[in-house]
């Protein structure tokens, strides 16, 4: 008899369908946050390998120009933004007393007048920016007071941090 019950069912009843669909909300109400939360640290920690990336391209352009002038002056930036193309960058570096020069120009292309080529292929987009902009200063401005710093000779310390959300990384 119970047997023969066992063959005449013919799927799952709707306690045991519901009892599938609760245990999987359950499961997705936990894991989507997790996943979201590993998301976002992966985004922070990309922003602060590319700070570190366009701080060192810098600091080998800054090199480049002082092994090739003599004595004259050292590299300075204004403030602004960085951006990862041409146009909506904003900050010039200046090489002693010379012309300010686009950073974008700098970092891509390389030293005006000088056969050394590019220090990046391309500007890196930050990754939780409000536009993928970067911001450089000669004051932390970041909400987080942690934008990585870097300076040029021991002068002017200046910090890097995405723009529009504060920084990401502590110094280097």
């Amino acid at each position: 008899m119970w047997l023969q019950r066992l063959n005449e069912e013919k799927g799952v009843t709707l306690i045991e369908l519901l009892a599938v669909v609760v245990i999987l909300a359950i499961i997705a109400a936990v894991a989507i946050p997790v996943i979201m939360g590993q998301i976002n640290k992966s985004k922070i920690n990309t922003d602060k390998d590319n700070e570190k990336i366009i701080i060192d391209a810098l600091q080998r352009a800054d090199f480049d120009y002082e092994s090739t002038q003599s004595g004259d002056g050292t590299m300075t930036l204004s403030s602004g933004t960085l951006a990862p193309n041409e146009t909506g960058t904003n900050v010039n570096v200046t090489f002693g007393g010379g012309d300010p020069e686009n950073m974008y120009d700098l970092l891509v292309k390389g030293i005006t007048g000088q056969t050394t080529g590019g220090y990046l292929d391309e500007v890196p987009k930050a990754q939780t920016g409000t536009d993928g902009d970067w911001t450089i200063t000669t004051s932390d401005e970041s909400s987080n007071s942690d934008a990585a710093s870097f300076s040029f000779g021991g002068g002017t310390t200046y910090y890097i941090y995405p723009d529009g959300t504060g920084s990401t990384s502590s110094g280097s």
